[in-house]
């Protein structure tokens, strides 16, 4: 079966003529351009954007649903995300992508789900998406092409390295790099060709002895030089050893630099700006009854953090984008939930 989402027809919803009519205000954000996820409206997570100074924070995913992981689109007017059908109670998980187009605010179904789908990614241009899942009863990292509906395990050539998951797509979108959870060597970041050939470990494994050294979802730089990700090592009774480390990591010649954060905090995923501003989700005082997630801007050159959002509950999974983009609040937005029509 084919997919064909952006071919295929769908219901519009109201238009802004209709809105001005009815009194409705449009709030307009000349600058947002990070999307994050944050339960600050309650325990189930939702979708939000904001400002590179993280003002006019507006939610753009309807309240009802468990929204997780979003992502831009590289022209910068719809996000994809991962949604929990199940309504986030954590006993029926049920993955499902959807994407939002934010100016006419319309979300819609554009692929077959399977419900362990994980961690959408599109390609720079637009034409693909990635994500891993269990569809073949084993974890793999499938491409699918957005207008066709083609889909690829990409990683079940080399199924006997470990377990591939949290990619990212390399700025030309001919490569892929991924966390690889190996079998002898634990979390390792691993890329390989966009087509899953060729697939080579970047990280250095770390001698730990008896402990162990975590990895977190790494990111490619907007040059292609570097690829950023944390880690942290732990006790057999997962006790923290040292600080909390954000790796960055040369391709071409894999020589890194290692940036020491306070060993009460912890990163576990992040996005670039450019190659010398990062944005980061840390929790500061792990441990501490008041800790939460807070979204940081980091200066790689001065090693300046910044809290953008400053809320008391978790603001977190980052992404941003460049671009001037028309931001309408949900609360003052009718949406009509648009279902794809699928090919037979």
């Amino acid at each position: 079966m084919k997919y064909k989402p952006f071919q295929a027809r769908y219901q519009k919803s109201i238009t802004l003529v209709i809105l001005l009519l009815l009194g409705f205000s449009i709030s307009q954000s000349s600058d947002a351009k990070i999307v994050f996820m944050s339960d600050r409206e309650g325990n189930i997570p939702h979708i939000y954007v904001m400002e590179d100074n993280g003002s006019n924070v507006c939610r753009i995913t309807d309240p009802a649903f468990y929204d997780n992981r979003p992502h831009w689109f590289p022209d910068g007017k719809r996000v994809v995300f991962e949604r929990d059908l199940s309504r986030g109670d954590g006993t029926n998980f049920n993955a499902e992508f959807v994407i939002v187009d934010l100016k006419p605010r319309e979300e819609y179904h554009f692929m077959k789900n399977h419900r362990t789908d994980r961690f959408p990614r599109i390609s720079p241009d637009g034409k693909q998406i990635a994500f891993y899942s269990n569809r073949l009863k084993d974890w793999h990292i499938h491409v699918a092409d957005l207008e066709s509906g083609a889909e690829t395990a990409i990683t079940a050539g080399h199924r006997d390295l470990g377990f591939p998951s949290y990619m990212n797509w390399s700025p030309d979108g001919k490569q892929l790099v991924y966390l690889h959870k190996e079998n002898d060597v634990g979390d390792q970041i691993w890329i390989m060709n966009a087509d899953g050939s060729r697939p080579s470990r970047l990280s250095h494994p770390v001698g730990g002895g008896i402990n162990r050294v975590l990895k977190y979802l790494p990111s490619w730089s907007p040059s292609g030089q570097f690829i950023m990700y944390s880690e942290v090592t732990l006790t057999p009774n997962f006790e923290k050893v040292g600080p909390t480390r954000l790796v960055f990591q040369n391709v071409s010649t894999r020589r890194t630099n290692v940036h020491n954060f306070p060993r009460d905090y912890a990163i576990n995923n992040g996005c670039w700006i450019n190659d010398r501003i990062v944005l980061l989700a840390i929790k500061a005082g792990v441990g501490e009854p008041e800790a939460n997630w807070e979204i940081y801007r980091y200066d790689l050159t001065s090693r300046k953090l910044t809290n953008l959002t400053k809320h008391p509950e978790d603001d977190t999974r980052p992404d941003w984008i460049s671009g001037t983009l028309a931001v309408f609040p949900l609360d003052k937005l009718t949406i009509r939930w648009a279902h794809l029509k699928q090919p037979d």
